[in-house]
């Protein structure tokens, strides 16, 4: 059963609304690359966002070069996007919505970086 807005996707009613809100093509860089993070990027990149991961080392360079591959176990598939990646958000972009996916003690350190960018939404992992 859905919980979706329109009652065609199996997602949560949150993530439903990020999407159908974000139908109106928004500029959005995603911290945090963990699962969380990763539904969320492919969400808003499948929705036609230009979408902007930051991530550091060696995970930088494989989203880089492979793009993000989700294996989507209910759905039977597999999908791969191709964010731009980033080490951090440029000052001189102009973004409408920032996402931070991480742990807890790391969202604090990241809100002064992050406020003049906008719209900032974090999503706590602990």
């Amino acid at each position: 059963m859905s919980n979706c807005l329109h009652g065609t996707c199996r997602q949560n009613e949150i993530s439903c609304r990020i999407v159908q809100k974000s139908r109106m093509h928004m500029r959005i860089p995603v911290y945090g690359c963990g699962v969380i993070g990763s539904l969320l990027v492919h969400a808003l990149c499948t929705a036609g966002n230009e979408v902007t991961m930051i991530s550091r080392g060696r995970w930088k360079e494989i989203l880089s070069t492979d793009g993000l591959h989700l294996k989507h176990v209910l759905q039977h598939k597999e999908t791969i996007d191709h964010p731009e990646v980033a080490e951090q958000v440029m000052g001189n972009v102009s973004w409408d919505l920032v996402f931070s996916v991480m742990q807890g003690w790391q969202q604090e350190a990241l809100l002064d970086t992050l406020r003049p960018s906008g719209l900032v939404s974090t999503k706590i992992n602990s």
